[in-house]
């Protein structure tokens, strides 16, 4: 066989190796070809709607416009810089709607590849490192959260963020000519935080208060004339005075920090122009001191998630692709942004959901 014959082979054996899932899934491209480089672009939704009605600030709700609940513009690039290495970056510009919020976020990703070399015929072993980051300038969270006594009417998050990293182990074994197993484990980190937050909170006299508080402490401004008291300032000095005052810690409850595992596998298969595949990971977190709060504050806690994918891709040419995927998850958005896993918004985590992404792929062929 010829040098460049023979080279093509190789990156044609690793790349039809894996199936073609997006880079939450170790060492999974984006479409099964021998490209050495191929550029995605690609739409995610749900299919349930909601009625978004958010608060007015005059009071009442604003009349219900039907939205899907979660939306994302999706642009990557894969690159197969050798037989050996594989790359992949990806940015996502995601929204997410519920009754009354309306979240946007940005995401960035960059995975990196290695396949170790062979030990036995026909089987591959793969080391993969992934980070990721969701970031947002302005978070405005308009629905009312209880806390204790008060009533949160409005909430500012500044330049909230989370950032991802996570490495696996992938072992993939031919089982036909067209079809192959894959198997995978891991492990990685996950921090959020923000730059303070600020907002409206009511007693249950009736009397409304406006907050600023930063990572190390922050005030409370009476609103208006409230009985007999016609102004009041307090200055909170810790997280922790806060916390025991209020009852609401700005750093410890709202920013989620997690170790996480998980392990997984898929079957991939290939005929002519098709190509298809399935694929399963379950993901355990071991959280900090969130979900501790949030039980102790009578909340249910979300720390494991259970994903299932099916995904087709047609090759309509010689550099063009288009696949279709469904990603089934046991809780909703909990592992694509971590940032909005908080002890006010935990419960939002609760449902299933299930993805729908499209994908056109264009190839660099050699």
């Amino acid at each position: 066989m010829k040098p460049g014959l023979k080279y093509m082979a190789v990156i044609a054996s690793c790349v039809l190796s894996h199936a073609a899932l997006a880079t939450d899934w170790p060492g999974f491209p984006l479409t099964a070809s021998t490209a050495r480089a191929e550029l995605s672009f690609g739409l995610s939704t749900v299919g349930d709607k909601v009625s978004y009605t958010p608060n007015l600030p005059t009071g009442g709700f604003a009349p219900p416009r039907k939205k899907p609940r979660y939306q994302s513009r999706i642009t990557s690039i894969n690159w197969q810089a050798n037989p050996d290495w594989r790359f992949t970056g990806e940015h996502q510009q995601q929204r997410f709607i519920s009754l009354r919020d309306n979240f946007s976020f940005n995401r960035l990703s960059f995975s990196a590849e290695y396949q170790l070399p062979a030990i036995q015929p026909h089987t591959r072993t793969s080391l993969d490192f992934t980070i990721s980051s969701n970031r947002s300038s302005v978070l405005n969270k308009n629905s009312y959260t209880r806390i204790k006594d008060n009533l949160l009417t409005s909430l500012r998050i500044n330049n909230p963020s989370d950032l991802q990293w996570q490495t696996n182990v992938s072992q993939t074994r031919d089982i036909s000519t067209h079809s192959r197993l894959t198997f995978f484990t891991g492990m990685g980190r996950i921090s959020s935080g923000h730059d303070g937050i600020t907002g409206l909170v009511r007693d249950s006299s009736g009397c409304q208060y406006g907050f600023d508080f930063g990572n190390s402490g922050g005030e409370i401004d009476q609103l208006g004339q409230c009985g007999t008291v016609t102004a009041l300032n307090r200055q909170y000095p810790s997280d922790a005075t806060i916390s025991r005052e209020l009852g609401v810690a700005p750093i410890k409850d709202l920013q989620n920090n997690a170790w996480f595992y998980r392990v997984g596998g898929g079957l991939s298969t290939s005929h002519q122009r098709w190509s298809g595949h399935i694929a399963y990971y379950y993901q355990q977190y071991l959280r900090d001191d969130l979900d501790s709060r949030i039980v102790a504050n009578g909340g249910t806690i979300y720390d494991n998630n259970q994903v299932l994918a099916l995904e087709a891709t047609h090759r309509t040419g010689k550099k063009l692709s288009l696949s279709a995927t469904l990603e089934y998850n046991q809780h909703r958005f909990l592992d694509k942004i971590p940032v909005l896993y908080t002890r006010l918004t935990a419960s939002r985590f609760r449902n299933d959901v299930v993805y729908l992404t499209l994908r056109a792929n264009y190839s660099f062929a050699p």
